[in-house]
């Protein structure tokens, strides 16, 4: 498993860097950002072949239009500051790589370095990493101080869900359709089977390592399953994974799709995301890798750690929920007749719960959170969940068990948010969001999601005028 730290990042750069000059086609680097709200942002650095530097380091970009209602037109030059470790070239091509980016604000002088941007949602996620590899070795050992444990880092492995639909076909009435929840599993033959093995060939060879595919539940709905990475190359995985279904979809003529909720008599398209937090252990005189949510002495092979993380995020998920659920439709997907989460609790076989256990008793065992959803930032909403998890180690929270489930203050507030704005409520009072991940991403998120709020309660739709519009009046 590749660990994100600086020294692994910097010879992943190196290799990299030296596989792009020796390919004497690439003339042009996609630079690839996401913006605070999970949007793909691109720009194309042009790359002179003249040049033995690969220097796509000052991208600039206009912050107004990346960032509107919170970057000022007058305070609006940012730059786009390539990865390299993340460079790659983009296989479907002859001569273009792509290269993911964090957003920095330019030098104000000559020499200066550049200050990171608060609202970059790959900088909070790293800036977090970075305070769990401080951090988490003091609880750990305050609580087992016989252990020898050193360098923790999380690791994450999404299951992303999406509909692939013909560019003609009405996916404007994708709610009306007579679709069923018929297509989990089935045989796969022409056209999108086709499509789907190209995607995860080319996540291959960009270095993203899926696992499988396979139709989901919903009609015109699948799946892409990728390994288990560090937390930062997870997300960025999702980014590329997002970026190459696009791609090869419009290839063959078909529409990708992320919408949560698209039709109220089958099942949504979530982000499940399985979580595990991974360190070095000195045993027998060496060093090795172990998942310190595993603890053999336990009926069930969860440690302390895994309870306590799991139990944080389910104290926290209802604060979080807009990090990971940033749609108001993201909301019409809670519901636990079509397998998505109502309630926060956790179970080891129950598809309904908000935590799930998995490999329950072995050194593979973890957490998969099923809340989220692929309009989701990636590096937030993973962001949300390791902050979550942490806060519930640091503070010590255990499972509660009923009835075979897990809660965290069973008895009291278990049920997620029921609308974006009670979650916009929830994320703005939130003092463990705005402890780890900052009060600029939080009141940001918050003035947005208001834009967002006041168009979803002032809009009169299609069902408003139906719903509410006739009276039954006798014919005279």
């Amino acid at each position: 498993m590749i660990i994100s730290n600086g020294d692994e990042r910097k010879r992943q750069a190196k290799e990299r860097i030296e596989e792009i000059k020796k390919d004497q086609n690439i003339r042009f680097i996609k630079c690839l950002g996401a913006d605070m709200q999970g949007h793909i942002r691109e720009v194309t650095a042009y790359y002179p072949r003249d040049s033995d530097d690969i220097d796509v380091r000052n991208i600039g970009v206009d912050g107004s239009v990346l960032f509107s209602q919170i970057i000022m037109t007058t305070e609006s030059d940012m730059v786009f500051v390539p990865d390299l470790s993340t460079l790659r070239k983009i296989p479907w091509t002859s001569d273009t790589a792509l290269v993911i980016c964090d957003l920095y604000y330019p030098p104000e002088k000559e020499g200066e370095p550049l200050k990171p941007f608060e609202g970059c949602t790959r900088g909070i996620l790293k800036k977090l990493v970075r305070k769990m590899e401080r951090n988490l070795p003091k609880y750990i050992k305050k609580v087992q101080p016989e252990r020898k444990i050193k360098n923790f880092w999380a690791a994450f492995a999404p299951e992303l869900e999406f509909l692939l639909v013909r560019k003609d076909y009405d996916y404007t009435k994708i709610h009306l359709a007579d679709l069923k929840n018929n297509h989990y599993f089935r045989t796969l033959a022409g056209e999108c089977d086709e499509i789907l093995k190209e995607i995860v060939v080319y996540l291959g060879k960009l270095g993203v390592k899926p696992e499988k595919y396979h139709t989901e539940v919903a009609g015109l709905q699948y799946e892409i399953n990728i390994e288990l990475s560090d937390i930062l190359s997870s997300a960025d995985n999702v980014v590329i994974m997002m970026y190459v279904i696009n791609a090869v979809a419009k290839k063959h003529g078909y529409r990708f799709s992320l919408i949560p909720k698209f039709n109220e008599n089958v099942n949504g398209s979530g982000k499940h995301i399985h979580e595990n937090i991974f360190a070095m252990e000195e045993i027998d005189g060496v060093y090795q890798q172990v998942n310190v949510f595993y603890d053999k002495r336990t009926k069930d092979g969860a440690s302390y750690i895994m309870r306590s993380y799991t139990a944080g995020n389910l104290k926290y998920g209802r604060e979080y929920t807009l990090l990971t659920n940033p749609a108001p439709i993201s909301f019409k997907r809670f519901t636990k007749k079509a397998e998505a989460p109502e309630d926060l609790f956790f179970g080891w076989k129950d598809r309904t719960a908000f935590a799930r256990g998995h490999m329950k008793g072995t050194k593979k065992i973890r957490t998969e959170i099923r809340s989220a959803d692929g309009l989701s930032n990636p590096y937030s909403s993973c962001a949300a969940h390791l902050a979550a998890g942490l806060a519930g180690i640091e503070e010590g929270l255990v499972l509660e068990m009923h009835k075979g489930h897990g809660y965290y203050n069973y008895g009291k507030e278990n049920r997620l948010p029921l609308h974006f704005g009670e979650a916009l409520t929830l994320m703005y009072k939130s003092k463990m969001l705005r402890k780890y991940l900052g009060n600029f991403l939080i009141d940001s998120l918050f003035t947005l999601g208001g834009i967002v709020w006041h168009k979803e309660c002032t809009q009169i739709t299609d069902r408003d005028i139906v719903e509410n519009f006739p009276f039954d009046v006798e014919e005279q």
